[in-house]
């Protein structure tokens, strides 16, 4: 198993837990848990993710090579943690790189979001803004929250 891997396992724990708490800015102001049960087994599946929010809808980043998404393919309820406080909402994932573009190349936040966490939309790239938001695409999936009233 990959180094990366090994210690993800490791700090993975610790993260979710203090997301969940109310020192959640201490840790990030970036950064959530989504909590979904996974369909097949009935668990509780807990995943950290990068989001960006607008109003009630929330968008997720989340590594693509994490297969337990696949639970949000047609939509799923959820519970979701932002800045120490649980929310329910619908996630789906947004699977057409199109609208992974369209998102994020409307959503300064996200951008600069990004720019803190990832060298793919570096300033020093001399590359068009929506080339560098569809190399984000190939890397992460997007996943959209609508949050409940």
């Amino acid at each position: 198993m990959p180094l990366m891997d090994i210690l993800k396992q490791i700090t993975d724990p610790i993260k979710k837990v203090l997301l969940k708490s109310p020192v959640h800015n201490l840790i990030s102001q970036h950064a959530t848990v989504i909590s979904f049960t996974e369909r097949q087994s009935g668990n509780d599946i807990s995943i950290t993710a990068d989001f960006f929010r607008d109003e009630d809808l929330v968008y997720l980043l989340v590594d693509k090579q994490d297969n337990r998404l696949t639970n949000l393919i047609s939509g799923a309820p959820v519970k979701i943690f932002l800045e120490g406080m649980k929310y329910h909402g619908w996630a789906e994932i947004l699977p057409e790189k199109k609208d992974f573009v369209q998102v994020l190349a409307h959503n300064p936040k996200a951008q600069s979001i990004l720019i803190e966490n990832d060298d793919i939309l570096s300033d020093h790239d001399n590359i068009q803004k929506e080339n560098r938001i569809e190399k984000i695409a190939d890397t992460y999936t997007l996943v959209k929250v609508k949050l409940s009233r």
